[in-house]
């Protein structure tokens, strides 16, 4: 018998206990999920920090809504290759510094072969854009669609040259997110060769 006053005692207490989770978590977080609904918070947004980027080859300032993606160091120099993605979409921007001069029309050419293939960019416009912040080159910017003709993009391709190093960026815009032209842009305005 007293057994079983121990086990309803202890069921009891259980039963204390749910209704005190319940109150203490339960209710205010439902609470707290309603008022964000009903007043249409909308969801977290990255800041505007910047994130200063030294390598060997070159500097630049990144927002931090922007990151380094891996590569393939069986193939390409750490310091010589970048790969940075949007944390938000598929939009993408890759760099490559050269320790030595390129032909920048011969490589943005080439550049612009492989890009607009059917299977690949369809191009609907092509405009010249020989700057990239503070380097003047050779450059095009083609608007069109990505595969399968139906997400809108654009691809920009610069190649920057001088006696000694050159450079090449190939940024891609997919779809039509605005922050990503500025979040690329903010390396674009900061980027130095060194």
């Amino acid at each position: 018998m007293a057994r079983l006053a121990v086990i309803k005692h202890t069921f009891k207490d259980q039963k204390n206990s749910t209704l005190i989770i319940m109150k203490v978590f339960f209710i205010p977080t439902l609470f707290c999920i309603i008022i964000s609904q009903a007043c249409n918070v909308s969801p977290v947004k990255y800041t505007s920090k910047n994130n200063f980027i030294q390598k060997q080859r070159c500097s630049f300032n990144m927002p931090a809504s922007l990151s380094f993606q891996s590569i393939d160091t069986a193939k390409f120099e750490a310091e010589g290759y970048f790969k940075i993605g949007s944390v938000t979409s598929s939009s993408l921007m890759q760099i490559f510094i050269f320790e030595n001069a390129s032909d920048t029309a011969d490589v943005v050419s080439r550049q612009k072969a492989a890009l607009s293939k059917p299977t690949i960019f369809s191009p609907a416009t092509i405009t010249l854009d020989n700057i990239f912040g503070h380097y003047k080159g050779k450059g095009i910017l083609m608007e069109g669609k990505y595969e399968g003709g139906i997400i809108k993009g654009k691809i920009k391709v610069f190649c920057f040259s001088d006696n000694a190093k050159s450079f090449l960026v190939i940024r891609q815009i997919i779809g039509s997110s605005e922050d990503d032209v500025t979040d690329f842009a903010e390396i674009e305005k900061s980027f130095k060769l060194r």
